[in-house]
């Protein structure tokens, strides 16, 4: 239970101390027995009018926040790791939703880290996109001073 706490913790303080997580409005919640990003629906975000489709890079941001986030919960060293590859693939178009995401944690490597991030809206079996990010561990000497 201690560690589900840290966890959430974690995840919360990264989307708090990150200015677009706050401009999201993203949440960190715990869902059972997972962490799950939330994002609720803003006009904002609407990259396609016509069909009110939410923009690619609001999903590949969105997608990006829960693998640092699962990270974070799963590490809590994470904040000394840096995203240095993203790939996503689209699945289907967005509707104007809130949108929820989760990671998955891949590979924790000695320098490299992979994280899953799974994007859905109404239905979690159902993801709208999916995400492999990697993630780099900064040296010591490669911290700012």
């Amino acid at each position: 239970m201690d560690n589900e706490i840290e966890a959430l913790r974690a995840a919360h303080e990264l989307i708090t101390i990150t200015p677009f997580a706050k401009w999201l409005d993203a949440q960190a919640s715990d869902d059972g027995d997972e962490l799950v990003i939330r994002v609720p629906f803003n006009e904002l975000l609407i990259g396609n009018s016509r069909i009110r489709a939410i923009h690619g890079g609001i999903m590949a941001s969105i997608l990006e926040l829960a693998a640092a986030a699962t990270l974070a919960a799963y590490d809590f060293e994470a904040s000394r790791r840096k995203p240095i590859s993203m790939q996503i693939n689209y699945l289907k178009s967005t509707k104007d939703v809130e949108t929820k995401a989760k990671g998955i944690v891949r590979k924790i490597g000695r320098r490299i880290d992979t994280i899953e991030a799974i994007a859905w809206q109404a239905n979690p079996e159902k993801p709208v996109a999916i995400g492999i990010c990697d993630f780099r561990r900064t040296r010591l000497k490669d911290r700012p001073q």
